[in-house]
């Protein structure tokens, strides 16, 4: 795995502490300046008007570079790029093992197209294989085409997901439990579930989903069991969205792509770009890990999202009460894991799995000569 990097919050916090120190500094360096000052007061023939215009100047230059040290930390922006794998001929994404964010979408849309035929559908009528024809013979944009915007949604839901997994994670236990905490559901959030098809369906309640009746129709007499999340046929997905949060914090769409966390000290905001654009995948990860044959039969797309955390001007001026709000850096970090393609490649040690991929092929072939 790559090295550990420096969170958002971590390093405002850093940075801080750091001009503490440098205003602590600046008052005994000020105190020494002002009885050095005094002496050449009398020694040098200056009018009070140029040691006033002096000293000013000395000091908007001082808090200037302490403001710009403090504030140039407001905004931290990361871009994460993953990938998945596209099989042309069979209109369908390739499962990468060990992947999760290819595992997950590959889910999300098997589950999304078995409870949804006008989905399917719509994903089979406009295919990602055929997106560049129709770019150019029907002038369609290509953010508007169907199967890109699946795409869009379904990564949307796995940063939804993610971030759901991880704040359930870091307030799970005795520690963060207090008033001070809320909790998003299903219905706190009318115009993300508008907006984003997998999340409808996937946090729709089960009673509601032919998929699932016989869960229910098997367990009549069982008291009723409060289910987070449970598969059912055709690979249909219930998944349910709980987002813990600091009290006073929600979640807003910005855009057809991009939404909003907002706490009372930062917004965070997710932008997922998608506009079906190859990606270079090492080679032979085809044939070795994926079992594909003729590489030309795939596509691998790269698919990027952007996550901004803007901290408000009251925030840097906080002291206490950032545990509650720690939790951004480390799920900065899982989401690295999870999605970029770089990070993917780390932890599966991809050039020494190929080399000994490569002596064992080889060993095989010249036994086969034999």
């Amino acid at each position: 795995m790559g090295k550990k990097r420096s969170g958002a919050i971590s390093d405002l916090m850093a940075r801080r502490s750091n001009l503490i120190e440098l205003v602590v500094v600046a008052v005994l360096l000020a105190l020494s300046l002002e009885f050095v000052g005094g002496s050449l007061v009398e020694i040098l023939p200056l009018s009070p008007q140029c040691i006033l215009a002096t000293g000013l100047i000395l000091g908007l230059i001082a808090l200037g570079y302490s403001l710009v040290r403090l504030f140039g930390v407001r905004r931290r922006s990361q871009t994460y790029e993953g990938f998945f794998t596209y099989h042309k001929q069979m209109n369908s994404l390739i499962r990468v093992p060990r992947y999760r964010y290819s595992e997950k979408l590959f889910d999300y849309l098997r589950g999304a197209f078995s409870e949804n035929e006008a989905l399917k559908a719509m994903w089979d009528k406009e295919p990602l294989a055929d997106i560049f024809k129709a770019e150019v013979d029907r002038k369609i944009a290509r953010r508007s085409f169907r199967s890109v915007e699946f795409i869009i949604e379904a990564t949307e839901y796995f940063f939804v997901n993610e971030l759901s997994l991880h704040l359930s994670s870091y307030f799970n236990t005795e520690a963060n439990r207090s008033k001070r905490l809320t909790t998003l559901f299903r219905n706190d959030i009318p115009d993300l579930l508008l907006s984003n098809r997998f999340l409808e369906t996937f946090s729709r309640p089960m009673e509601q989903r032919p998929q699932f009746i016989e869960r229910f129709s098997t367990r009549k007499h069982e008291p009723p069991r409060e289910v987070v999340y449970a598969m059912g046929k055709g690979g249909a997905i219930y998944n349910r969205f709980d987002l813990t949060l600091p009290v006073n914090s929600r979640v807003k769409r910005l855009s057809k792509n991009s939404l909003e966390v907002e706490t009372s000290r930062f917004r965070l905001v997710s932008t997922v770009n998608f506009n079906a654009i190859n990606t270079f995948i090492p080679f032979k990860f085809h044939k070795y890990i994926l079992g594909v044959d003729i590489p030309l039969d795939t596509r691998d797309f790269k698919v990027e999202i952007t996550i901004d955390v803007r901290f408000k001007f009251g925030a840097l001026l906080s002291l206490a009460g950032w545990d509650y709000y720690r939790w951004v850096d480390s799920f900065l970090e899982r989401f690295r894991d999870s999605f970029s393609k770089e990070a993917f490649f780390e932890s599966i040690g991809w050039e020494q799995a190929l080399t000994v991929l490569d002596c064992i092929c080889s060993r095989e072939a010249d036994e086969n000569a034999v």
